[in-house]
């Protein structure tokens, strides 16, 4: 029992829908999770404007760096193949 790791979702007028990049992950493994992911961001978003994590791990090179940056936070939790975040296409 453990939590499930969503990233790079986000709601609004282009959703995108956030994929799961652990499992199983413990309370005391959340902190530390969250860090690592504040700060990929703050060092990748750099220069970028107010452009969302989710739009900057939509680009296949960054979402490797991304997943390397993660797994030895993550361990043995980590996902083998996460998919990166994708759009979610909304007509009315």
């Amino acid at each position: 029992i453990g939590w499930m790791v969503r990233c790079a979702g986000k709601h609004g007028r282009h959703p995108v829908n956030g994929h799961m990049i652990a499992q199983f992950a413990k309370d005391d493994d959340v902190p530390k999770i969250i860090q690592a992911v504040t700060n990929w961001y703050s060092e990748n978003g750099k220069g970028k404007g107010r452009t969302r994590i989710s739009t900057l791990l939509q680009k296949p090179e960054t979402w490797k760096n991304f997943i390397a940056h993660m797994k030895p936070v993550l361990g043995e939790k980590a996902n083998k193949n996460p998919k990166p975040p994708e759009p979610i296409e909304i007509h009315f």
